[in-house]
């Protein structure tokens, strides 16, 4: 099992409205093996990104597709977007 989480540095004051999506594995779905950051705050496509929403595994190719905002102000105006992975997470 794979799962993408989307979390809120909220220990960083000035980050308040940036996420990050971190993944991890599980063979059974109670212990999980975290991996580290799948998508953060870097600039795609001219903007923030904030959640991974979907991913999509063909051969070791995989794609995440995510929504965000550049601001708060965004809110509910969320734009879509998706980012190529290097290859599939095993």
């Amino acid at each position: 099992m794979a799962l993408w989480a989307s979390c809120h540095p909220l220990d960083e004051p000035a980050a308040d409205d940036q996420m990050t999506t971190e993944y991890a594995t599980s063979t059974e779905g109670l212990t999980w093996t975290w991996h580290g950051t799948a998508l953060s705050g870097t600039p795609v496509s001219g903007m923030p990104a904030h959640a991974v929403s979907a991913v999509h595994f063909e051969g070791d190719a995989v794609t995440a597709y995510y929504d965000g905002r550049a601001s708060a102000a965004e809110n509910y105006e969320e734009r879509t977007g998706w980012r190529p992975g290097p290859t599939r997470p095993r």
